[in-house]
């Protein structure tokens, strides 16, 4: 079977079952009690398959079951079976490629699989991304050359902030100077981390204009071992999304996550990937 990418799911399949388990995973106090609780992917996914004829007609679905199940098995040990299901089922998780991404970055903190790159990252987001950060982001993935990066910038409305952020991209410290104190004002708590990070993560914190897209530029810091990054990610995005959950769990990341092996930090990181897939 091809699996053709989209980027809307359809009508949810088995939703409201999804919806209440990944209530019951945000709710747990531990890791432990998390992967207690995430048991249930095993039973939605194994649900999923025995209905062919409704995969096919609502794959992009389907590929959230699988995603959860994925993570669950990576996050719980059983890092075989999850490398055996990623290589079987990896054009059907592709189906959604946002989901792919962020999954695939999530298994890799686990040891499982190869991760993702920037530039696939920048593809699977780019709708949740401000087009001003677009033409830097594409010169950091290495899809396009700095004048051609600023060619695209001289097409927005917003061309000279787009300059700055390119020139910030490339290494300009006069352009990261005023990313960092565009980033302090949105969250005067983030004055001590902007002095630990270089240009390209103050354009990765940046860019998002929702939180699906800030959690999987997080992971990618995360799997790239840029501790600092992956708090600024949280710390800004407990300021930048307004509903009170996204807040309190963008927050734990920042608080636990100077350690990126932690338990605190890999249970926040499973909660915010849980709340988003």
């Amino acid at each position: 079977m091809i699996f053709v990418k989209r980027r809307m799911a359809p009508r949810p399949l088995f939703e409201p079952g999804s919806r209440a388990l990944r209530a019951r995973v945000l709710a747990a106090k531990s890791r432990e009690e998390l992967l207690e609780r995430a048991k249930g992917f095993r039973e939605l996914w194994k649900e999923a398959e025995k209905h062919p004829d409704l995969i096919a007609e609502y794959l992009a679905t389907a590929a959230g079951r699988l995603s959860e199940y994925l993570v669950y098995l990576a996050a719980s040990g059983d890092k075989e079976m999850a490398e055996e299901l990623l290589k079987k089922l990896r054009r059907l998780l592709d189906y959604r490629p946002e989901v792919s991404v962020a999954t695939r970055l999530m298994l890799r903190l686990f040891g499982v699989g190869h991760g993702a790159n920037l530039d696939e990252v920048v593809d699977a987001f780019e709708p949740q991304l401000s087009p001003e950060f677009w033409p830097a982001l594409s010169m950091l993935a290495g899809r396009l050359q700095r004048d051609r990066a600023l060619e695209e910038c001289a097409k927005l409305f917003e061309a000279e902030l787009c300059d700055i952020i390119a020139a910030a991209a490339a290494g300009n410290r006069v352009a990261a100077e005023r990313l960092r104190s565009v980033t302090e004002k949105l969250a005067p708590e983030t004055s001590l981390l902007l002095d630990k990070v270089d240009g390209k993560t103050l354009v990765e914190v940046q860019a998002p204009m929702q939180s699906q897209a800030q959690l999987a530029f997080m992971l990618l810091a995360a799997v790239e071992g840029r501790v600092d990054a992956v708090r600024l990610h949280g710390l800004l995005g407990s300021v930048k999304f307004k509903e009170p959950l996204l807040q309190r769990l963008f927050r734990a990341v920042y608080e636990n996550c100077g350690d990126l092996n932690s338990e605190g930090c890999r249970l926040a990181l499973l909660k915010l990937y849980y709340l988003h897939h």
